[in-house]
């Protein structure tokens, strides 16, 4: 199974998710990330070779999915806080009008002087991301078209959502096709952290330091 955050801030976009059974796909210029798209290695083609690799990285369409439905940064950055859906899909991985990647994260991928100049290229150019994005565990789809076939499963309520949004969400839900399971945050509804963001101990011990001391505490680390 794969996952689309969304916020629910603009119902028509979810709905349109939910009942026509698609996500839509765009260019990577409109993607989030400002370094979207870079490579390195220019020095081995030439301007109409480079021109080329850039008419096919600009042209292609693609969608953002994620492995994962957990993920705090994900819930707060795709969901308005907490205040969205997860949506749980699957992909018809045998379709010929799509692509289906796992991205990979490091340095910008690097073109090498025996690099054909195709599709096939900027497809892997687009499926390289810095390494300080491996957190959402991304899958790309590419496509030439607009929108790609979804079969909708779930949909995972955010722990802040609210309350009339989701009401009405979930009686449009259960109307169009009440095989799409719902999942309401609870106490079970937990965050994957993949590693403490603070080691409680030392917090603890910190409890009742004046400024001074916790000064002279943080000096004696450096």
């Amino acid at each position: 199974m794969l996952f689309k955050y969304r916020s629910i801030e603009d119902m028509f976009y979810v709905l349109d998710i939910i009942i026509n059974q698609r996500l839509y796909a765009t260019t990577f210029d409109q993607m989030n990330d400002p370094m979207e798209g870079i490579y390195t290695g220019q020095q081995h083609f030439n301007d109409n070779e480079l021109e080329a690799l850039n008419r096919y990285r600009g042209t292609i369409k693609l969608c953002s999915l994620s492995r994962v439905h957990d993920n705090p940064l994900m819930w707060s950055h795709y969901t308005n806080g907490s205040r969205g859906v997860v949506i749980e899909l699957e992909l018809d991985w045998n379709s010929d009008d799509i692509d289906i990647c796992d991205v990979r994260y490091g340095t910008n991928f690097e073109l090498q002087h025996n690099s054909n100049i195709d599709q096939q290229l900027a497809k892997e150019v687009l499926s390289h991301k810095a390494s300080f994005w491996h957190y959402e565990e991304e899958v790309r789809v590419f496509t030439d078209r607009n929108f790609i076939p979804i079969k909708v499963k779930r949909i995972i309520f955010g722990e802040k959502v609210d309350e009339e949004r989701k009401n009405m969400l979930k009686k449009i839900i259960n109307s169009f096709d009440s095989s799409i399971q719902i999942k309401e945050w609870d106490e079970d509804s937990l965050y994957v952290y993949t590693q403490p963001v603070e080691d409680l101990s030392q917090l603890k011990a910190t409890q009742g330091l004046t400024p001074e001391d916790l000064s002279s505490l943080l000096t004696s680390k450096d």
